[in-house]
């Protein structure tokens, strides 16, 4: 197993190594790599927060997407070693370590597209910004950007990402707990219907955004082994969560009437809304609070 050098290729210039092996960057700095004739897929984001040991500096850009805003920088007075026994310090874990198993999976798997988006923690821009048509012909999408390992995100901000079939089975394949998770990239693919059923799953880090972020390699092992285990077993011909729920992507509750769709002005889709939401709530910003950039009907 190479998982570990793919910790430490991930640490280097990654962009470089995935155009190198075939990835195509698009316009929004997001890197796919198809590989055979996928129906499945797995993702994990590029870009990270920055952080410095001091924990002094912040709001500093280190590339076009990434940035260390101040709600960011968590100290931690113990040392890791005694914070998380077993640990192994690598700076921004979140979410090296999950393109390190993306690309473990992508050596092991026959046929597999991996999707390695920018601008995550920056309002997840690569992936409300990506070329739908990459996602064509994949049933689901399995994403590594979660910390700790014992659950995996089925629902994010009110938002399904799954089918409760899809989810339930996900469940039971991998022994994890369902949970709700905050905003990650699946959430985009989610809400822009691009995938059918989506999964966030914990890898093993911990500490994210900090100078101190590790993670533990029996953890990050484990998970690398429940994705090869989900994406043998999990089935192709799923419903999709569209097909169970409706969700308002401005106050995210479960819609009974005719929702309204929202676009930007490039024509990409958001979502959809209560007509009520769109019109009086507007004013008040939507996920993120970024709504202003958004058409209305």
């Amino acid at each position: 197993m190479s998982i570990e050098r793919y910790l430490h290729i991930a640490q280097g210039d990654i962009a470089k190594y995935l155009v190198g092996i075939g990835g195509v960057k698009d316009t929004m700095g997001n890197i796919i790599v198809r590989k055979g004739q996928p129906r499945k897929a797995v993702n994990a984001h590029l870009d990270f927060v920055a952080v410095w040991e001091s924990q002094r500096e912040s709001h500093r850009l280190t590339s076009k997407y990434s940035w260390t805003p101040h709600w960011s920088v968590h100290p931690v007075e113990k040392p890791i070693e005694k914070h998380i026994p077993d640990s192994v310090r690598y700076l921004h874990a979140d979410d090296k370590v999950g393109i390190a198993i993306c690309l473990e999976l992508l050596d092991t798997q026959q046929d597999l597209l991996a999707v390695f988006t920018q601008g995550e923690e920056t309002g997840l821009v690569g992936s409300y910004g990506i070329d739908p048509k990459v996602f064509d012909n994949i049933a689901y999408c399995l994403t590594f950007d979660r910390q700790r390992s014992v659950d995996i995100v089925t629902s994010i901000c009110g938002q399904p990402l799954a089918s409760p079939t899809f989810a339930a089975r996900a469940a039971h394949i991998s022994q994890r707990l369902e949970a709700y998770g905050l905003p990650a990239d699946p959430l985009a693919f989610a809400t822009r219907r691009l995938v059918p059923n989506c999964l966030n799953i914990s890898c093993g880090y911990y500490l994210p955004h900090t100078a101190q972020s590790c993670y533990v390699t029996k953890e990050v092992l484990e998970t690398y082994t429940i994705g090869q285990k989900l994406l043998n077993e999990l089935p192709l011909d799923e419903p999709a969560w569209w097909d169970f729920y409706t969700i308002c992507c401005v106050c995210h509750k479960v819609m009974a009437e005719e929702p309204l769709v929202i676009t930007t002005k490039s024509g990409i889709t958001i979502g959809e809304a209560h007509s009520d939401c769109i019109f009086n709530k507007w004013k008040y910003g939507g996920p993120y609070g970024f709504m202003e950039n958004y058409d209305t009907p």
